[in-house]
């Protein structure tokens, strides 16, 4: 499911019991207004402090790169300061979202947790 739906993503994900997980932030503009991805940026931190302070392994994946998957405070500052950072892609870059998908990779198994504009 996605945060963008505003369905609540985390509650399903503790039902099945899913211990590691990608929050997959497309980074991508949908029109030439910024701040689309200006808020998925900031319910990608969100749901990602959450999942790690529930005890999960976290990564971040994004069109521009990520954060490897990790756990406790440590992992809540490397994604914060890589949001932090993270650049939002003009509507027309044309950079396909299965980048998210192949440095997701990284740790077959987890569960991606998709957060669009």
């Amino acid at each position: 499911m996605s945060a963008s739906k505003q369905v609540p993503v985390v509650r399903e994900d503790e039902q099945l019991g899913v211990q590691s997980a990608w929050v997959a932030l497309v980074n991508r503009a949908t029109t030439k207004d910024e701040a689309d991805v200006e808020d998925a940026i900031e319910r990608a931190a969100g749901l990602a402090v959450y999942l790690i302070n529930q005890g999960r392994m976290i990564g971040l994946s994004t069109m521009s790169g990520g954060v490897p998957p990790g756990t406790g405070e440590g992992q809540v500052i490397r994604i914060l300061d890589f949001l932090a950072t993270v650049p939002v892609l003009p509507a027309n870059d044309k950079s396909p979202e299965s980048i998210i998908d192949s440095f997701a990779a990284q740790a077959p198994g987890a569960k991606l947790l998709w957060v669009r504009p």
